[in-house]
């Protein structure tokens, strides 16, 4: 037995080390903050940064001055637990990315092995939940923001584990799992709100199951709700308010505020990019079908399976519908539904394992599921190294014959998260060329709120801030910015009247005093 258990063990992590060297993370764990959504990711890295410069937790901060009239970054969005965690760690191994890296892909993993322990006791296989798990690890978005710096991973990763807790909490009448639930599910939607979307599709189920004789049920409920509630319905407004900033979106995108050419260049990219992050092909094909056997499950799972696929289809979209205009070139938003094919294709499985026992335990099936499996990873490893392609080779032969024949041209597209890659160390030449941690700084070409900021460890000012007009960029400079960063020539010209003395030159960025 104790043989059998070690070969076991032996296997599980020589097929994790392939799986990890497969995927590239070797690499991509020591990436600086890169390639889609650069920006996004330099607001969470501020933030974390600010933790580990001693901010208190209910005071959240960005590097650009964009609150108190110019003076501070106080600005609050997602509750930042992550944040504060990655910095007060910080505060004991040293500033590191590739270690927020590595903390949001243990989250990211944790999730998934809830996710086999659920589907372990749903399907009665190791094998078939094991491979349905690494299907979805190996999704593209997965891939790319479960090694990011974003909370929409880490929330996807919760709302894993509250469905793991419900789930096994009702089969196996732990009650105590509903509560331990109902607290990550909290936690999940703390870190990103539409992590809350399979909670609220599972509540009038536990309501109606709990409603008669698990009174303590309710009281979590309510404590959780309240916790909802006083973070986005009074801490967030009330923050802003007071300090005046902004720096996240938190409103609804609808599609009715786009115009035809906005609709019709989301829908080009969903269908060129987006959809082929979401699935592969071959799991597509296995979606659609799971979509037709969720319904054709009998008995009581049955009848959770098409009350779940229905809410969940519904929700996707109205969601869809109401935040349109993401869908253009924002593909993080959809990583919190990625919890709907898990769903259907949990469902499809389980279909042909209640229906057709027989193939479902052939060794047929289970090389057809594996060729699956592998493909799903190969797939996934590719889409990887296709937006790493600095740092990774991707296979152009799958790509071709995958639907990914477009995505190496968008991903080195995004020319400006290439241009942030080059303001990497320029923190350390500024502290060499004795410009203080303390003076304050405009990035001049930089239209995000903290990608050039961040890079130079320094607060100050960004094109969003004066949005390429010389005299308000006039009025920061006399609110304290006393030098300058740019890596546009063209910028030296149109802001003329502001710039002073150059300093230097680093890696294609070029600094200046401030008149």
């Amino acid at each position: 037995m104790t043989f059998k258990h070690n070969r076991k063990s032996i296997f599980v992590i020589i097929g994790c080390s392939i799986l990890f060297l497969a995927f590239g993370f070797h690499e991509v764990l020591f990436s600086n903050f890169y390639g889609m959504h650069a920006w996004r990711q330099s607001d969470c890295l501020s933030l974390a940064y600010h933790y580990y410069e001693g901010n208190n937790f209910l005071e959240p901060e960005i590097h650009n001055l964009i609150s108190d009239n110019n003076t501070t970054g106080k600005s609050a969005g997602e509750f930042p637990i992550l944040y504060w965690l990655i910095g007060n760690i910080w505060s004991i191994t040293g500033h590191s990315e590739p270690f927020y890296r590595f903390f949001v892909l243990l989250i990211t993993i944790s999730g998934f092995w809830f996710q086999y322990l659920a589907l372990k006791e749903l399907f009665k296989s190791s094998f078939y939940s094991a491979g349905l798990t690494i299907i979805t690890f190996s999704t593209p978005l997965v891939l790319f923001y479960g090694t990011s710096f974003l909370t929409n991973m880490p929330s996807l990763s919760f709302a894993q584990i509250g469905c793991y807790c419900f789930y096994i909490g009702y089969k196996k009448k732990k009650n105590y799992l509903l509560h331990v639930g109902i607290f990550v599910f909290v936690l999940a939607g703390l870190l990103k709100i539409t992590a809350l979307s399979v909670f609220l599709i599972i509540l009038p189920l536990s309501i109606y199951s709990n409603f008669k004789n698990n009174k303590p049920f309710f009281i979590t409920l309510l404590l959780g709700f309240g916790i909802l509630s006083w973070w986005y319905g009074w801490y967030v407004p009330e923050y802003t308010q007071i300090h005046g900033g902004k720096y996240t979106f938190n409103d609804f995108w609808p599609i009715w505020k786009m115009t035809n050419e906005e609709v019709i260049n989301a829908v080009n990219f969903f269908k060129d990019i987006t959809f082929w992050q979401l699935m592969n092909p071959l799991t597509w094909i296995l979606f659609f079908f799971s979509l037709v056997a969720s319904f054709l499950i009998k008995g009581k799972t049955g009848k959770f399976f098409i009350y779940a696929t229905i809410s969940l289809l519904i929700g996707f979209g109205l969601y869809f519908i109401l935040w349109f205009n993401a869908v253009h070139n924002h593909d993080y938003y959809f990583i919190n539904f990625i919890i709907v094919p898990i769903f259907i294709l949990s469902g499809g499985i389980y279909f042909i394992k209640e229906r057709f026992s027989k193939f479902y335990s052939s060794n047929k099936f289970k090389y057809i599921f594996s060729f699956l499996i592998i493909f799903s990873v190969m797939y996934g490893a590719n889409n990887l190294r296709m937006r790493y392609n600095d740092r990774l080779n991707y296979w152009k032969g799958l790509a071709l014959v995958t639907a990914g024949r477009l995505e190496p041209g968008y991903w080195e597209y995004m020319t400006f998260a290439s241009k942030a890659k080059k303001l990497k160390g320029i923190d350390k030449w500024l502290d060499k060329n004795k410009i203080s941690r303390i003076d304050k700084i405009v990035s001049l070409s930089d239209p995000s709120f903290c990608i050039g900021l961040y890079s130079a460890k320094r607060k100050g000012f960004t094109l969003m801030n004066f949005h390429k007009d010389p005299k308000k960029l006039e009025i920061l400079i006399k609110k304290g910015a006393k030098y300058a960063i740019t890596n546009e020539l063209n910028d030296t010209s149109l802001y003329s009247s502001s710039l002073g003395d150059f300093i230097g030159e680093y890696n294609g960025t070029y600094i200046y005093k401030t008149k």
